[in-house]
């Protein structure tokens, strides 16, 4: 996830650009394992030059590009000087977001798992679980990373300015649908000029309780906010997949708030998740990104659990509704689902 508070330049789903096939991939994830000399071979020429760089090395690297201090040194192929993995450590790396501070520096935010992978599923992981931050200017070099929440927390959104401060959203995890002791979304605050974050808040407690979200949980927040400065939450429930099926369903929910505390929401998605099932991810969706553009706003997210593969769907009136369109904008002629 990248920050999205202002219009982006993201073009027109019926271009399928390269820079668009960049952009889509800006949800990859970040893998906390080396390849071997961290990097892969590949005897293939990249696709977007004619460098014979590994293809396999260019899912994450085309969207850092985007930021200033990459772009002035990117000729045909300046992403050479750049592997996957971008950045590691010790444990398991993953749900990665980054924001661009004002001093130029890209913050990445993450999900730091420092405990034994067996127990990242169950109650006894939570002890493990932080979301933590790095900052770095070119990719290369990091600061030594710190942890912004303590342990039993998960899945970082991009921060957000709100109410003349920086917020950031979360989730609690394992949450009690794997054992844990608490379900539900998160946030910290820190004011301008601080390095500190506050302790987690919860916020949007409804979610948990709406009558769709059988499953009682809620993860995978996405904060955004619209061309009237209210502040919209896009979050994932779960539900059965059907009456006697164990195996649950992922749903999108959205709320929205103008509440400088964040605990006053209207839910838009009440009765109903804002997207469900569908034929083509009978198993829902997770793991949502948001771009506003000039005339509209684009939605990216990731469809089904056991064959995960990337939608997007499109909003034309400032976030309220949202319509379907099948694969990434320019990746592909998916059909939308039925």
């Amino acid at each position: 996830k990248f920050e999205s508070s202002t219009p982006t330049s993201l073009p027109h789903p019926a271009s399928p650009s390269h820079a668009a096939r960049a952009r889509t991939r800006r949800s990859a994830k970040v893998s906390g394992q080396k390849s071997q000399g961290g990097r892969r071979s590949s005897s293939k020429s990249c696709r977007c030059c004619s460098c014979r760089t590994s293809a396999m090395q260019h899912v994450l690297l085309p969207a850092l590009l985007s930021f200033p201090s990459l772009r002035r040194n990117s000729s045909s192929c300046a992403k050479r000087s750049l592997f996957n993995p971008v950045f590691s450590l010790p444990g398991r790396v993953r749900d990665p977001a980054v924001r661009l501070n004002e001093a130029g520096e890209a913050e990445l935010f993450f999900t730091h798992f420092r405990g034994n992978p067996a127990a990242m599923f169950t109650s006894a992981g939570a002890k493990d679980y932080y979301v933590s931050r790095v900052v770095t200017r070119d990719w290369q070099t990091f600061s030594e990373p710190s942890d912004i929440t303590p342990p039993g927390f998960a899945s970082p959104d991009a921060p957000i300015r709100w109410d003349n401060a920086t917020i950031i959203a979360f989730q609690a995890y394992p949450d009690k649908s794997l054992g844990g002791k608490s379900s539900g979304l998160f946030f910290s605050r820190r004011d301008d000029g601080s390095e500190i974050w506050s302790e987690p808040r919860p916020f949007l407690r409804e979610a948990l309780t709406l009558p769709w979200n059988t499953g009682g949980r809620a993860i995978d927040p996405t904060l955004v906010l619209d061309s009237e400065g209210r502040l919209h939450c896009f979050f994932v429930g779960s539900t059965k997949r059907q009456r006697g099926d164990r195996r649950r369903a992922n749903l999108l929910g959205q709320a929205v708030s103008t509440d400088p505390d964040l605990q006053r929401w209207e839910v838009l998605s009440r009765e109903a998740p804002l997207i469900g099932t569908s034929s083509r991810a009978p198993d829902g969706v997770e793991n949502v990104a948001v771009f506003r553009r000039r005339s509209d706003a684009v939605m990216i997210y990731s469809e089904g659990l056991k064959s995960q593969h990337l939608a997007h769907a499109v909003s034309k009136d400032d976030l309220i509704s949202w319509q379907r369109r099948g694969g990434p904008p320019g990746g592909g002629a998916t059909p939308p689902p039925r």
